[in-house]
């Protein structure tokens, strides 16, 4: 059976504790009550995303919407409810902010910074060459975003171009934590996972790992 027409999936909220200031909204608060929707950005495995703007305040959101009916196993929802966990939990520049997110009985609505600028893989596939400055920049602000989570204990396992993003001033956000966890020093991570060609020498060997690695 598919896990979104199971009672799994009621309520992914109530599974997702620690998400700091990020506000979950049930059923009873409408999405486009709060906000315009203005065009589909992309396509994801579970749904789309769009690109918003609060009606109120005029800021431009991405939305990204998750169809239950598309989680069709205990590790996809678990996988779902980690993200957003992680995602909520971590203050930091440079990796992509969470602000809202909204449940029905269908969907989980995740409205979410919005980087104009788009992947940093189209970006270097279109300029070729980076300036030293630029490439320096670029470099620190993801190295400073990854060392925040490995000391908060989140391993990111598939950090590439296509998960990184920029923003309207062409600063570097860290997206998609999807495939993250937790780590403990004291245990190893064995879950093959990320992108091969990206992908460290213990994952692709498939030797168990520290989350940092």
């Amino acid at each position: 059976m598919v896990v979104g027409e199971s009672k799994r999936t009621a309520n992914i909220i109530d599974g997702i504790e620690n998400t700091g200031d990020v506000r979950m909204h049930d059923h009873r608060l409408r999405l486009k009550q709060r906000f315009d929707i203005v065009r589909k950005l992309g396509q994801g495995t579970y749904g789309k995303v769009q690109l918003g703007i609060n009606k109120k305040t005029g800021q431009e959101v991405a939305i990204k919407t998750i169809k239950k009916c598309k989680i069709e196993s205990e590790a996809d929802l678990i996988r779902i409810r980690r993200e957003v966990q992680i995602m909520s939990s971590v203050r930091h520049p440079n990796i992509v902010h969470i602000y809202e997110v909204f449940e029905n009985s269908e969907k989980m609505i995740l409205v979410m910074e919005y980087c104009s600028g788009g992947e940093l893989y189209d970006y270097l596939s279109q300029k070729k060459v980076l300036q030293e400055d630029e490439a320096r920049r670029l470099f620190r602000q993801i190295a400073t975003a990854v060392y925040y989570c490995h000391i908060h204990k989140i391993c990111h396992r598939d950090l590439k171009l296509e998960n990184v993003l920029l923003d309207d001033t062409g600063s570097a956000k860290i997206a998609d934590f999807g495939l993250s966890n937790v780590f403990k020093e004291t245990s190893l991570l064995s879950t093959f996972c990320g992108s091969p060609l990206y992908a460290s020498p213990e994952i692709v060997k498939g030797t168990p790992y520290i989350g940092p690695e």
